[in-house]
């Protein structure tokens, strides 16, 4: 029996209320359910959920149980604190438990010495867009290549959650093919379900989205393309059609003003809700009840919203030729995210027809099962149990 070790400590960060966080839980969960099927494999899964100050891990079998450690207010201390941990820590309790493997998933605080090394690469967007995200404190671009370098391309083995990170692992650190394997996110599509609930109307009207509404899900920054989700609300209303677009996600002080000064200048003040945080138990409401899902990011490592508004029922609009279509299918309308004309025919296309509606959504039930949390975690342990062989 091989023993394979997971790193689980990026949901004890802020992570845990982004992309990395989820990928986390998730493994955690799907890898937990598969925990049979691995021992078949002559694979022992375990995972390290927390590194304490002295170097200690606490290491567990039971990956399903993962849970928080304290509350919210702790994860911002604790980002710096565990990417240190897994730095000088990691290897050593690779080495305790017997680690012929171990699976970082997070690149950050890459350990220095260890066992073979997996890495899930979530993507390379600072890399492709440095002139907008990497400055003199970074090294701009050559020194951030090198940091990439050394996390991917030191690493044994890498899994690219998308088509499109792989090919970027590929052009601009030269990671050979045979050492990428793409593995799709999964979610729980039992919390991710389109069968309707006795309160959603309720949760709906708590938001105050009283008139037919798109919702989008994410962070306040560039690559969002707030100005395009925004401009195709004004080209819509410009034609006759009022809509309204829930906007769900933590945002600042300052970033609540910009969003409001942008909505302003193009005239959609009062069609721009922004929702704030949404908890989990109440996205479901929140996709089912809605026109459809709208995410026109310029890039993405995924797009697991995609699937979550899939599972839920919802209509997609969603970039074309970008990881966002690779998830999407058939099951969404497709446009040029530079476009707001575009993105607003869509979206007035999906308010207007009905029958396209019913299509679209009846694709994306049947296109959400492929991203299961267990044929994610199974299609993980395939790659251990590969490299383990």
């Amino acid at each position: 029996m091989r023993t394979a070790l997971v790193d689980l400590t990026p949901f004890q960060t802020t992570h845990r209320l982004r992309g990395i966080g989820r990928y986390v839980h998730d493994l955690a969960q799907g890898l937990g359910a598969v925990q049979r099927r691995a021992r078949e494999a002559g694979v022992r899964v375990l995972g390290v959920t927390w590194i304490d100050e002295t170097g200690e891990g606490t290491v567990v079998e039971d990956l399903a149980s993962l849970r928080p450690r304290g509350d919210a207010q702790g994860l911002d201390s604790a980002d710096a604190r565990v990417r240190y941990g897994r730095r000088m820590h990691f290897g050593a309790i690779a080495r305790r438990v017997g680690a012929d493997l171990v699976h970082l998933t997070d690149a950050r605080g890459t350990p220095v010495l260890g066992p073979r090394r997996v890495v899930t690469c979530h993507d390379l967007i600072p890399l492709r867009f440095s002139a907008r995200y990497l400055g003199w404190q970074d090294g701009f671009a050559a020194i951030r290549r090198l940091r990439e370098l050394h996390r991917y391309g030191g690493a044994d083995h890498v899994i690219a959650i998308s088509e499109e990170t792989r090919r970027d692992l590929r052009r601009l650190l030269e990671v050979p093919d045979d050492r990428i394997s793409v593995v799709h996110n999964g979610i729980d599509l039992a919390r991710f379900s389109a069968e309707p609930a006795a309160d959603d109307a309720a949760i709906v009207a708590r938001y105050g989205l009283e008139r037919p509404y798109f919702v989008y899900v994410g962070a306040w920054e560039w690559r969002k393309n707030a100005e395009g989700m925004f401009g195709a609300l004004a080209h819509a209303r410009a034609h006759g059609t009022a809509l309204e677009l829930a906007f769900v996600g933590n945002l600042s002080v300052g970033e609540r003003g910009r969003l409001e000064a942008l909505a302003k200048s193009v005239g959609v003040q009062g069609q721009v809700r922004a929702l704030g945080f949404v908890p989990d138990e109440h996205l479901p409401a929140l996709y089912r009840r809605s026109l459809g899902h709208v995410l026109v990011s310029f890039a993405e490592g995924f797009g697991l919203t995609l699937v979550e508004a899939m599972a839920c029922g919802a209509p997609l609009v969603a970039t074309a030729g970008s990881s966002l279509a690779e998830v999407a299918g058939d099951a969404g309308l497709l446009v040029p995210p530079d476009d707001p004309r575009a993105i607003g025919e869509a979206m007035v296309r999906l308010a207007e027809q009905s029958a396209l509606r019913a299509q679209l959504r009846e694709r994306g039930l049947v296109r959400a099962r492929e991203f299961s949390r267990e044929r994610f975690a199974e299609r993980t342990l395939a790659v251990y149990a590969r490299l383990l062989a």
